[in-house]
């Protein structure tokens, strides 16, 4: 469960998020499970429970030795959930490695959408496109 503390418009881009996340029903996207209000208006992201941690934890744990077949695994699942997402027009616009979680050795991408609305505006690009933040998959094959 994911806790929105800040003041977000609940109409028009919000619904939209909820809607687009409720679509994104893949093996490698974290499942979203619906959205809760709490008494003093704090909503609260519904998801499934994903016991593994991030992939930025298990890549920063100097004591575990990652070999390539599995690394070249976790690209593979980042990469079908992506292509799921672009397949329904949906960007995730803050992939990271804390955004990537682990789930049985695989991996399932998370924390999109409503999490954008809660940060704020984005920087837009010269042509009108928002610029949300960019990662590489460098981090999961400089591990040695």
């Amino acid at each position: 469960m994911k806790c929105l503390k800040e003041k977000i418009d609940r109409s028009g881009e919000f619904a939209h998020e909820v809607a687009m996340m409720r679509a994104l029903k893949h093996q490698n996207i974290v499942l979203f499970m619906g959205v809760s209000e709490g008494p003093d208006g704090t909503l609260y992201v519904v998801q499934e429970l994903v016991r593994g941690g991030s992939l930025r934890k298990v890549l920063s744990d100097a004591t575990k030795t990652i070999d390539w077949e599995t690394r070249l695994r976790w690209a593979q699942d980042i990469t079908m959930a992506l292509s799921f997402m672009h397949s329904k027009q949906a960007l995730h616009r803050d992939l990271k490695a804390e955004n990537v979680l682990l789930d049985n050795n695989r991996c399932k991408v998370a924390d999109f959408g409503i999490s954008r609305l809660a940060a704020g505006p984005q920087r837009p690009m010269g042509n009108g496109t928002l610029l949300g933040v960019i990662w590489s998959f460098s981090g999961l094959f400089d591990k040695l």
